[in-house]
């Protein structure tokens, strides 16, 4: 019998999606790259190891947002879902607000700080980098 971590969804209901196991990663991303693509000033991705998530349903876009990344967005009212390398065994990652129980993957470290905008304050405790990872920030 398999376990189901977490269920999401979009906005309007017509895709909907089922995770497997808690995230292996969960941070507030600052880039300008996810600021255009959800239009927010940063966004909270849980990663997922691309086997994790399973019984997706409903109408997936998949658009390249760099030469090595694309995102999936609901085909029908443009919900912001997944992140994902070209490779199909790569991770994946997942907004945490499209969760059901979003409360259940709280960020744990805030990440491309250098690019937030500087009327956002960064969340207090939690480690800040620079970029992706290893740099932390001023």
């Amino acid at each position: 019998m398999r376990t189901t971590f977490a269920e999401g969804g979009c906005g309007c209901g017509a895709v909907r999606y089922t995770l497997l196991c808690p995230p292996t990663d969960v941070a507030d991303c600052h880039c300008r790259m996810c600021q255009r693509y959800v239009g927010a000033a940063s966004v909270t991705w849980a990663t997922f190891p691309a086997e994790a998530l399973e019984g997706v349903r409903g109408g997936v876009t998949w658009v390249a947002s760099s030469a090595s990344a694309r995102r999936g967005f609901c085909a029908a009212c443009g919900t912001s879902l997944f992140f994902a390398g070209n490779a199909g065994s790569s991770p994946v990652d997942v907004t945490v607000v499209s969760l059901d129980h979003p409360e259940r993957c709280p960020p744990t470290a805030q990440i491309w700080v250098a690019s937030r905008q500087h009327w956002v304050a960064l969340l207090p405790g939690l480690p800040a980098h620079r970029d992706g990872g290893g740099d932390w920030a001023p």
